[in-house]
């Protein structure tokens, strides 16, 4: 005898679906800024030294928005002294 599927089953199965997706892209999200955070304090290290780099961590540690994740990218390259970038990145 064939198993009728009620509304509810549907339902929790459609559930299911979106929660995984909703979980996956979240994580997608979340290691991409975290790579993104660890490739800016590998740069900074080479360019401004460990010092920068420690108070960078603990500053980044507050972004978690992209678009900031990438302002502070673009300050890494344009800053000249390691105070003109944490200057420019306490702002974030």
């Amino acid at each position: 005898m064939a198993q009728v599927e009620t509304t509810y089953q549907r339902s929790l199965k459609e559930y299911g679906k979106r929660w995984f997706r909703q979980g996956r892209d979240e994580g997608i999200r979340q290691g991409r800024d975290e790579g993104q955070a660890a490739l800016l304090m590998q740069l900074v290290r080479e360019k401004f030294g460990p010092e920068t780099a420690e108070e960078l961590s603990a500053l980044l540690g507050r972004v978690s928005d992209s678009g900031k994740m990438s302002v502070a990218a673009r300050a890494v390259l344009e800053s000249a002294t390691s105070e003109e970038l944490l200057r420019r990145l306490r702002g974030l």
